[in-house]
């Protein structure tokens, strides 16, 4: 004869005696119960904390830098371009696989032309940190085909026809609250799909060179899909050659 091991809904222990090996039939559940809560409690919070140091271990930051921001939100074309506010774009195209072009004009114009019409997304890079960086991202597109559909106008993405890493450099990034503001837009016939990166390179004024994890608000689909844009002109010629 055994007293239960059990507990209580008061958790004394169960003041039964009986022909049993450790507990009651009333409490022959409470082990598994117990076990229970430490996988999805105790040892989930392990791993948890496992994984944050291993991570830790792998991306180190510049002394100093707090975090790099980067946030991408919907624009609509054209673009607005002056001498105070320059443009910098992330172009994507098969054959350019780096860099970020620049435009700067004495006189407003509206970038790629004032009759164009499409979408583009507005990207920014913040130095939410106390040190003056400079940074390296990597940003991965691909080129999918677009389908014609039953539907006029309409089309659906089809295989992916092209893909290449296109690595960006942000000259500094000055504090407080430094920023880079570039766009990204799609200069091809296809629709495009941006991932944007997780880690950065950067270099402190110490010459140190770190890697460090982005910041990204999950607003950012992912990835972007950019459609092609298309002039207002050329439209209107279409429309009218089918009326005709």
């Amino acid at each position: 004869m055994r007293q239960c091991l059990g507990r209580t809904r008061n958790l004394r222990r169960c003041g039964r005696i009986g022909d049993w090996r450790f507990f009651c039939s009333d409490h022959r559940m409470q082990p598994i119960v117990f076990l229970s809560f430490l996988v999805f409690t105790v040892f989930a919070g392990l791993a948890s904390m496992w994984s944050a140091w291993g991570s830790s271990k792998a991306v180190t930051r510049e002394p100093g830098v707090t975090a790099i921001s980067l946030e991408c939100d919907f624009a609509v074309l054209p673009i607005a371009v002056s001498a105070e506010a320059p443009l910098h774009l992330l172009e994507a195209f098969p054959t350019m696989l780096n860099g970020i072009s620049d435009m700067v004009t004495a006189n407003p114009i509206r970038w790629p032309s004032s009759d164009a019409f499409g979408m583009a997304y507005r990207c920014e890079f913040g130095n939410r940190g106390a040190t003056p960086v400079s940074l390296d991202a990597m940003f991965q597109i691909a080129f999918r085909e677009l389908l014609p559909t039953s539907s006029p106008g309409v089309t659906s993405p089809g295989k992916v026809t092209a893909s290449h890493d296109h690595g960006v450099t942000v000259p500094v990034l000055e504090v407080p609250n430094g920023k880079y503001v570039f766009y990204l837009v799609n200069r091809t016939a296809s629709l495009v799909e941006v991932r944007l990166p997780d880690l950065a390179t950067v270099r402190g004024p110490s010459g140190n060179v770190q890697r460090i994890r982005l910041m990204k608000s999950n607003r950012t689909p992912i990835p972007i899909s950019l459609t092609p844009w298309h002039d207002k002109s050329e439209t209107q010629e279409a429309g009218e050659g089918k009326r005709n």
